[in-house]
């Protein structure tokens, strides 16, 4: 009896874990919720955070990185549950383009934006939630105190702002192609660009020419 009663413990402990699923946070906002997400980020001055995800994945991995997501960028800006389930990573496809390269292929992985929803500001992978979380999340916070987008830093005014706004420069790549952008930040292998458009584009180093290498190097000390 006791070995029925042991195997069945057993059994019910296998079937709740093959069903686990993700226990989102009441504060995340869902994708229908957007705009809601769009205005509190806009009246607190700060970024939106986008968590992809599936809120029905029985990947434990998936979980606790999911959850580690959620804990870490509280903080940060409104989060916005973009779900897999739903095929929503789909309609943010020009922001994850824009980050692909950081955000990675595998979920969950985390977004940043500003606080309208249409610059990606930076990303952070799975595999980088799941080991060095905490070295990445330094990282982030210095790329988001740039910016205005982060309550804790706002712009004091007008004046300050045009002192501290990034000059734009003409940059080179290998091929002998030519851009004009101003630069965002500066990573060890990446350059996150910002296009005259406004659009933010994330571009590799060594994918520019030798000069441009040079003046980035130089940009970089400067700051």
């Amino acid at each position: 009896m006791k070995k029925l009663i042991l195997l069945s413990a057993i059994a019910l402990t296998v079937t709740g874990h093959l069903h686990a699923e993700l226990d989102i946070p009441k504060s995340v906002f869902t994708y229908a919720e957007l705009d809601e997400a769009k205005k509190e980020a806009s009246d607190k001055n700060q970024p939106l955070v986008f968590v992809y995800t599936s809120p029905t994945t029985e990947c434990h991995h998936c979980i606790d990185a999911s959850l580690a997501s959620f804990e870490e960028f509280e903080k940060v800006g409104p989060m916005i549950l973009v779900n897999h389930d739903e095929g929503e990573i789909n309609k943010l496809a020009p922001l994850y383009r824009s980050m692909q390269e950081k955000a990675g292929n595998q979920m969950p992985f985390v977004l940043v934006a500003s606080s309208d929803g249409e610059t990606a500001l930076d990303a952070v992978s799975y595999q980088a939630i799941e080991s060095g979380f905490e070295e990445r999340m330094i990282e982030v916070k210095k790329t988001l105190a740039n910016h205005d987008y982060l309550g804790e830093n706002p712009r004091q005014n007008s004046e300050d702002e045009a002192d501290t706004k990034p000059k734009v420069l003409s940059w080179t790549n290998v091929k002998g192609q030519e851009m004009k952008a101003s630069v965002r930040s500066i990573g060890e292998q990446e350059v996150v660009f910002v296009m005259s458009n406004g659009r933010a584009v994330s571009y590799k180093i060594s994918d520019l020419s030798a000069e441009s290498q040079e003046a980035l190097n130089k940009l970089k000390q400067q700051q």
